[in-house]
């Protein structure tokens, strides 16, 4: 009687582990994938298997890299918050006029979210978000001082007109926001004079 049992099947090889680099590599895709949707989407209009797809990666991989999407959001969120509250903290020569150095703080401010659309777009729409964890909340709250320090020893030293900090801060974030806005819509563009000729009109309200 010939004997039908089938051959054994050989052990399949391992598969060898992902290197770090290659798993920074993919979270770095994920991270960018979810900035691009988010800021055109929004967060709640945004799937999963859409930024797995963006980013080239299985749905599953997302999940080894951050447990929920709220994860995901709050690292795009911290990343991008932190990075411009950076810039916003790297002052210019204080021996300047503080008129050349309000000048020197807002060109960068706008031009940086100019420059960075997606991450403008998506941190002037999700700020007030109730998924952002206190990780998040805290960089926001690092912005507005950074931004209150545009302007705050100036106050001190009342060389120009004295206004709540907090107060100021809102009004420089929402200027540049709002031209960076206009500036992705094609409502204007967003040259260099167009930002100093912006910041002499914010100027004019604060100079004494």
């Amino acid at each position: 009687m010939t004997d039908k049992t089938p051959p054994p099947v050989p052990p399949s090889a391992p598969v060898p582990p992902e290197s770090p680099a290659r798993a920074d590599e993919k979270r770095q895709r994920i991270l960018d994938a979810g900035l691009a949707l988010f800021a055109r989407k929004g967060y709640h209009a945004t799937a999963v298997p859409e930024i797995a797809q963006a980013a080239s990666v299985a749905t599953g991989t997302i999940y080894r890299h951050f447990a929920t999407k709220d994860a995901l959001l709050n690292a795009v969120y911290l990343h991008w918050q932190s990075a411009l509250t950076a810039m916003m903290e790297t002052r210019g020569d204080t021996r300047l006029p503080v008129a050349e150095r309000f000048a020197g703080d807002w060109h960068r401010l706008v031009v940086w979210h100019r420059d960075h659309p997606d991450a403008s777009a998506f941190l002037d729409s999700h700020a007030a978000m109730a998924e952002l964890e206190e990780d998040a909340r805290a960089a926001t709250r690092a912005y507005r001082m950074a931004l209150q320090g545009i302007v705050g020893a100036a106050m001190d030293r009342q060389e120009i007109r004295m206004s709540p900090p907090e107060v100021t801060a809102s009004v420089l974030h929402h200027a540049a926001a709002g031209l960076a806005r206009d500036a992705r819509t094609g409502a204007l563009a967003l040259t260099d004079p167009v930002i100093d000729a912006a910041g002499r009109l914010l100027w004019l309200g604060l100079a004494r």
